[in-house]
């Protein structure tokens, strides 16, 4: 078997299928098999996919574990030579996993790789993305958001950026032995990581234009509104968690107790000014905050 196709699912069922018809449309120049991963979605997500689609596996979990846990038991259940772990929310526009695929079998030194993303409207998209480094931490806490820059266009080959986890295809070799997705993740920022650690380890990341893939961006079930979401508090504890594993526990500490400090003098302010909607999101974020 050439390459192990691994897609998580939580409540995108449609999506899954459009995902899943490309990949029947457009693969012709590889073995390869369908893995989909239900983060217990119950919502007639797997009777509906095991249905029309009794070729592929589909694994029923009994409760959301997150991405990068659900991906990993995926893995266990693969066979392929390589591996492309891929979004639910995604089409492929061309051949794009023989092109991968060929791509790591030309090139040893590299380990992960990932194609040309594409939004709904067909302009390209995020297909690469700037690791966060301290600046990045800085205007998080002070600014509260982060501005992110227009990186430049690459050719094909290798990016000092991380490859967006909607489209990653890894060695099996290079995930036996060192792993894949790091399951302290629960959402967000594991793709980062896995980048990272295949960088550090002296492993290529590359990207491969000629790869050409819609993705849709976060078409998962979400809170909408004011309010903090549960994603959203996901996003804070994956961007420390981050940082700790790569920058050591100290830095952590004191980009995180910065963070404290300004979430007391928001509290402070937004108390004053009677906007209890901030003040109780603040108050949210504060004990993500503290109990890090």
């Amino acid at each position: 078997m050439d390459v192990s196709i691994i897609i998580v699912n939580y409540k995108t069922c449609n999506l899954v299928q459009d995902c899943i018809n490309s990949i029947f449309e457009k693969t012709k120049g590889v073995s390869y098999e369908v893995i989909v991963v239900d983060n217990n979605s119950n919502d007639g997500s797997v009777e509906t996919l095991s249905l029309l689609y009794p070729k592929i596996k589909v694994i029923s979990l009994n409760e959301n574990i997150g991405f990068g846990k659900a991906n990993n038991i995926g893995f266990k259940s693969s066979i392929g030579k390589f591996v492309f772990f891929l979004n639910s929310d995604t089409k492929l526009l061309n051949d794009a996993i023989s092109i991968l695929a060929n791509y790591l079998a030309n090139h040893d030194s590299v380990a992960l790789c990932g194609g040309q993303l594409y939004d709904g409207n067909g302009n390209p998209t995020g297909s690469y993305l700037e690791y966060p480094n301290y600046y990045f931490f800085l205007s998080l806490i002070f600014k509260g958001n982060v501005l992110y820059k227009n990186l430049l266009i690459f050719p094909e080959g290798e990016v000092p950026y991380y490859i967006s986890g909607a489209d990653m295809m890894l060695r099996r070799t290079f995930i036996d032995k060192y792993g894949a997705f790091d399951p302290d993740f629960f959402m967000y920022y594991e793709d980062t990581e896995l980048s990272f650690r295949v960088q550090k380890l002296g492993f290529g990341v590359h990207f491969v234009p000629s790869a050409k893939i819609i993705h849709l961006h976060d078409m998962s079930p979400k809170e909408k509104g004011p309010k903090i979401s549960d994603l959203d508090l996901y996003v804070v504890q994956s961007r420390y968690l981050y940082l700790k594993k790569v920058k050591g526990i100290a830095v952590m500490e004191f980009f995180l107790f910065l963070h404290i400090v300004k979430s007391y003098l928001a509290i402070s302010y937004y108390s004053i000014v009677r906007n209890d909607q901030k003040v109780k999101n603040w108050r949210m974020l504060k004990k993500i905050l503290e109990n890090f």
